[in-house]
Parts: C-alpha cells; structure tokens; sequence
C-alpha cells in the first residue's frame, strides 16, 4: 500500500510517494520540518523498487535524453535509477538501501525544480532579523557556520545550504532540509562572503565580482543549458538588487553591532541608488558582443557589399580582450561576425572564454554546423544559439544569402543543434524582399521546434560604415 508525504521546499510542494514503509519513515524524520498540508502539489516523487547493495556504492548523477533527466549511477552507468519529466512534473527513481542516497535523489529533483522556477541553490549559511535575511556563501572552512555563532542578536537560519528565488519583486531566502536548518522564508536584504581576519572590515563588491563569487558557490544541478542560463540570468539579477559585500571577521568576536551600523550607513546610499536605477535597469553591460570575423561563406545581399572580406582578430588578441571583459565582470559573451565558426581559432576563443566562466552565445547562419560541431558546441555549454533564416522558403533565403543551397544546410544544422539539445533561437532580419514572409518563417521555427526573434538589421551608407569600423577597433583595443 503507497504511503505518502508532502513536503515543501522554497514554495515548491511534492507528494512523495512509496511502498516502501521505512523509507517512508526516513524521508518522514528527514523532511519533518518540511512537511506541509498544502492541497495543491506542484510535483510528484514515486519512488519504486530497491537497488540492491552492491549497486549502492556511489551518488546518481543525471543525464539529459529525450526530453527527460535520467537517473545513473556514477560508476555504474548501466544501471539506470530512474527519470524526471520537466514537464509533466515528476519524478520515478529507484530505492536505495543506503537512505542517505535516496534523499539526495529526491534533493537533487527538488534542485532541479528550483532552477526551473528561476531559483538559485547556493552552498551557504543563512540567518535573518528584523524579518531580513542574510547570507554568507563560502566554501568549505570559510567561516559560514561560525559567523552565525558570531551574530548573537541574529537568528541561524541555516547551515550549508539556503535557496534564493525572486517573488514578485523582491528575493527571498529559503532554507533547504539539511544540517541544522529551520524552514523559514525571509526577504533577502544582504548577501556577505565570510573572510577571517584579523580586524572587522567590509568591502563593497562590484556587480561582476559579487556574481563570479556566487556562481562559484552555485549548485549546478546539472549542465542542461536552459537551467544554466537560468542560474546565471538568477545570479546576474540578484548580484545587481542586492548589495555584495566581503566580510573580514575575527574569531570570537561578536560581529553584530558592525553589521547594523554598515545597515544604517548604507540606507541613505541605497536609496539614492534606487533613484538613480530605473526599475527596467538593463543589464546590457554584463553582456558584450564580439565580431571575431568579418570573414563569411554566405554572399548576404543586406550586409556583405558594406562589410570588409578579409578582417580577423587574432586568437592571442582575443584572449587579451576576454582577460579584459572577465577583469571588468562580464558574464555574457556573444561570439558573432561576419561568420564566427569560419575564425580559424573559433574552439580556441570558445574553450579560454568557457575557462574565464562566460556564459557562451553564439550567432551563425547554420550552414557549417555538422553533427561534429553540434557535440562540440554542447560540451562547451553554450548558453544560447541563434540561427539566421532569411526567407520562409529556399527561394527567398538562397536569394538573399546568395548561396544555392545554403537554406538546406542551414535548416539540417538548426535541426542538428536542436538534437543536442541546445537552446536555439531561429532568427530573421525583416528586409524589404522578405518581410511578407515573416509569418511563414515564423511558422517553420515552431514547426522546428525552436524559439523565434526578429534582429532588426540598418543598411549602412560606407562612410557610416567606416566610422562604425573605426569605433569598434577603437574600444576593442582598449575595452
């Protein structure tokens, strides 16, 4: 008979369900803190069966097919645990004789979920007062467990892990079931990266290094690009609301009073800056394009008779800029041309760029994509690719790129990245020869599958062209 609990974790309800009665018993004590008698559930957990112990020697990992996750062991890839539908909303795993392994089953489902809803899950020590959250993230040994021994007019809110998530227009802070940890929900008012020192001292941190700071502690559920993206996206936006700063702490000092009056001196500054900030404040200077080439093997009508043949950045050059771009805190990198997989270093630039922690975005018109190249982009983890389609027929696209055949190839390379499981936005410039046919091609992209976005697209005039050149190796030169 199917034993069942609900359990809430930051404001998402499962029903876990089980034959199984001591494995009930030991989620049960686990999530007894979690519990909740909310009537609507916004997932299911059926956990079937039990593995046997010798399949229980290593934690599940997850493997994206077919439109599911897959559960595997990590050393025993033969042996499938189970799977998770995004969108159906649930979950069938396997039991495991080590219990412990099972809750991190069904932890590493509710992740999932989290970062779906635009939640971010961060290794990090929570507490709250005054009905404002704190958060101190840090690795292991950096003092997030002892700063809250630190804070006596505070209240521990966790230990190791907290989860954070926008409502409405504010973030909030949840706790998650782990050590030590109360279920609460409190509005997120700063976020501290914990140092030991000698001294009590704050230093405010700059949007892009407060961001790389919490990526590094981000809980990466899994590298399926759309979770990614949203994790990123989640981090960039909560790095820009709310104030980062370092703390350097003494051991056995209490911090409290230090922390109120950084609150009060900072009021009036933060008020300025919500003055100062629009609402819809644009995040445009985390993201920087890069024209790697202006070198293509289409024949473009609308661009190519304005555009140089023969100009490309060096790879050495290339690297010196993203050292640049990283120093300065960008996050988004969007690899464009010309046509950027026709630069001959194009996996050079993507792998340093990976290495520099950007988040991967690249424009092509699709006709160099092979299966090859499909795998090589989804192990870069590229974040998004755009796909331009220039007509919604091959007589109109091969016109305008003036290349016979190029709307074959660029459709068999959409559909080759749309395989592996990329995010692809198939794209179109609305020219005069083709803008009765923006429905049609409209119309292709959900027939593929994909999302749709129209790029504006201007003419230049030579001398405007020349002035655009000039500006643009004049700021890359010295970013």
């Amino acid at each position: 008979m199917n034993k069942s609990l609900k359990v809430k974790i930051a404001g998402l309800c499962a029903e876990i369900r089980t034959e199984d009665f001591e494995a009930f018993s030991f989620l049960r004590s686990k999530f007894i803190d979690f519990l909740s008698d909310q009537k609507k559930k916004n997932l299911t957990i059926e956990i079937k069966g039990k593995l046997p112990s010798s399949s229980n020697q290593s934690l599940p990992r997850l493997v994206f097919k077919e439109g599911k996750f897959y559960f595997f062991l990590e050393k025993n890839p033969e042996i499938s645990l189970g799977h998770i539908d995004l969108e159906r909303r649930n979950c069938c795993i396997s039991g495991f004789e080590d219990r412990y392994k099972l809750l991190h089953s069904v932890l590493l489902y509710f992740a999932l979920f989290i970062e779906k809803s635009g939640g971010i899950i961060l290794h990090a020590s929570a507490a709250y007062k005054n009905g404002h959250g704190f958060i101190f993230p840090g690795p292991a040994n950096a003092g997030k467990s002892t700063i809250l021994k630190q804070l006596s007019d505070f209240c521990p809110q966790t230990e190791e892990w907290t989860a954070v998530k926008k409502v409405g227009n504010s973030f909030y802070v949840w706790s998650i079931p782990y050590q030590n940890a109360l279920n609460k929900k409190k509005k997120l008012q700063y976020i501290f990266f914990p140092k030991k020192g000698k001294l009590v001292a704050f230093k405010r941190l700059k949007q892009g290094e407060a961001a790389k700071r919490l990526l590094r502690n981000c809980l990466f559920s899994t590298m399926h690009p759309e979770l990614v993206g949203k994790v990123i996206a989640g981090v960039a936006e909560l790095t820009r609301e709310i104030p980062c700063y370092e703390l350097e702490f003494p051991l056995n000092v209490r911090i409290d009073r230090e922390i109120d009056n950084l609150i009060e001196s900072d009021k009036k500054r933060l008020n300025r800056r919500r003055k100062i900030l629009p609402e819809d404040f644009d995040l445009s200077r985390l993201h920087e394009p890069l024209i790697l080439t202006w070198n293509c093997n289409l024949l473009c009508r609308h661009c190519r008779p304005y555009l140089p043949q023969d100009e490309t950045l060096s790879f050495s050059d290339v690297k010196k800029h993203l050292d640049r771009l990283a120093k300065n805190g960008t996050l988004f990198l969007h690899l464009t041309g010309g046509e950027p997989l026709a630069h001959q270093d194009f996996w050079k630039v993507s792998s340093y760029a990976l290495k520099k922690t950007f988040a991967l975005i690249l424009h092509t018109n699709g006709t160099l994509i092979t299966p090859e190249i499909g795998e090589k982009l989804k192990s870069l983890n590229f974040l998004h690719v755009f796909v331009t389609v220039l007509g919604g027929n091959k007589q109109t696209h091969d016109h305008l790129t003036g290349v016979e055949g190029s709307f074959e190839r660029t459709i068999s390379g959409l559909r080759i990245l749309k395989e592996n499981d990329l995010d692809v936005i198939l794209s179109t410039t609305q020219l005069e020869e083709n803008q009765q046919e923006i429905p049609e091609i409209r119309e292709l992209a959900e027939k593929l599958g994909v999302k749709f976005r129209i790029v504006p697209f201007q003419t230049p005039n030579k001398k405007e062209y020349e002035e655009f050149n000039q500006c643009y190796q004049k700021n890359f030169q010295e970013s």
